[in-house]
């Protein structure tokens, strides 16, 4: 590429994806902060040897930078939990992450076939109101009211695709975003599978009830209504918790591993739907407290793995012998940065390859030369 062509957008997306400031990027590649921003802003051009510093420090190829990208994640389109409090370069990094995520899906759309997104769209005004949305997007999905499963399998069966991307902090646990591409983008540091998947579930709430995004601490705790519903809704929930007169730890526990629901959360359920007062509520909160199951309960479920990204790559690389590498290579991504982005190990020459569930079909048949999907 060419100083001339030089896409000053995509350096702020390259830079805040690596979780720097205008400042230490310029430290690290010997240039003012100010340069920075006038280049970002398309004011200005790097001069050839400032480009080459800026490709070895950031870790993506010249061709990244000479094309915009279409498809940005803003602030405003996604749901933070604790969205007053994290800070802004903390949830400009995971934008960033977002942004380059949705290209890589992107591109495989227009590769093979990903799944339908399939949720509604339900406005609400009433704590009646989210319950009954939660069961609508039950029905909808062919649920009724057994447990759930895998939460993560609801998510990408329909249509919106999960990934994971490890933050060293828990300000931002999950967010979530509808539109061309819907995304539930989950922190996988989190020491709690339960809550893990109470976290996916509240992400769901927000794309049914909030899908033009939320920010305020009243769709917070909505979202967190309609997890809790989604979750342990009443019809299935109220025989089971009250099949035991004055429920002890170990039916709690039981309880737990049948809908695959943390002890808190259960009792809080509880606690919403009058089977137990606030006195026995706050009782339970303080054994759990003095217990320390608050940082991590005994009996947690299974971790989750995301499959729809997985399985699109095995698909698209058995009709057409294009891999990941080659998708990153084509988006202007170094292969460490593509393992980064799609959360996927690229293999070494000559290792197997592993494949995974195929949920995915084939949109074009062979390809026949040129770079995957030009």
């Amino acid at each position: 590429m060419t100083v001339e062509n030089f896409v000053g957008s995509q350096l702020y997306v390259a830079r805040t994806f690596r979780g720097y400031s205008q400042t230490q990027l310029a430290k690290l590649i010997e240039t003012v902060p100010s340069f920075i921003c006038e280049i970002e802003n398309c004011r200005k051009n790097p001069s050839r040897e400032l480009l080459e510093r800026i490709y070895s420090v950031l870790g993506f190829a010249p061709t990244f930078f000479c094309r915009e990208t279409e498809d940005i994640l803003e602030d405003h389109q996604c749901s933070f939990r604790h969205r007053a409090t994290t800070p802004q370069g903390l949830k400009k990094r995971v934008l960033a992450y977002g942004t380059l995520f949705m290209t890589l899906v992107h591109r495989l759309r227009s590769l093979v076939e990903l799944p339908t997104y399939n949720l509604p769209r339900i406005q609400v005004g009433s704590t009646e109101d989210i319950e009954q949305a939660a069961q609508t997007c039950r029905e909808r999905l062919g649920m009724g009211s057994s447990p759930v499963g895998e939460m993560t399998r609801v998510l990408e069966n329909s249509g919106v695709v999960v990934t994971l991307f490890s933050l060293p902090t828990l300000k931002i646990d999950a967010f979530s975003r509808r539109g061309p591409v819907s995304i539930v983008v989950r922190n996988p540091s989190k020491n709690s599978t339960s809550r893990a998947l109470f976290d996916m579930a509240h992400e769901l709430g927000h794309l049914v009830i909030h899908p033009d995004g939320a920010g305020s601490s009243e769709e917070e705790a909505e979202a967190d209504r309609f997890a809790s519903a989604f979750l342990l809704p009443r019809s299935g929930f109220i025989p089971d918790f009250t099949a035991v007169r004055n429920p002890q730890w170990i039916h709690l526990f039981e309880m737990k591993r049948n809908w695959r629901a943390s002890v808190a959360a259960i009792i809080r359920r509880a606690r919403d739907l009058g089977l137990i007062d606030e006195g026995e509520y706050k009782r339970r909160c303080c054994y759990l407290r003095m217990k320390g199951w608050h940082k991590g309960e005994p009996c947690e479920p299974a971790e989750e793995t995301p499959e729809t990204l997985r399985a699109a790559l095995d698909c698209y690389e058995s009709e057409s012998g294009f891999t990941l590498r080659d998708i990153g290579k084509q988006l202007g991504w170094t292969p460490e940065t593509t393992e980064e982005i799609a959360g996927i190990p690229l293999p070494k020459d000559n290792e197997p390859r592993d494949r995974g569930l195929r949920i995915v079909v084939p949109r074009h048949g062979k390809h026949e030369g040129g770079e995957a999907g030009e």
